[in-house]
């Protein structure tokens, strides 16, 4: 219990996630500093962990986002 008297409690993490089944094999190595395979901006990329597409965020062009309306996966990195 803390000074107020509230009592704490525990979370107990889940082992699954519906969302796993939509990650793609991971690449053997990662670079963010690939241009959008859309618009071919560097910098401000995402990586969609649907199909290991690199794409820029919502703050640049945008690329991203169209991306992701037309596939399944809804996960990225940054």
């Amino acid at each position: 219990m803390d000074d107020a008297g509230n009592a704490g409690f525990q979370v107990t993490p889940l082992t699954w996630s519906p969302t796993l089944g939509d990650i793609a094999q991971v690449p053997g190595t990662i670079s963010f500093d690939a241009p959008c395979e859309g618009c071919g901006m560097s910098g401000d990329v995402l990586m969609c962990l649907g199909d290991n597409s690199i794409r820029c965020g919502r703050y640049a062009n945008g690329c991203m986002i169209s991306h992701a309306a037309s596939v399944k996966c809804k996960v990225i990195a940054k």
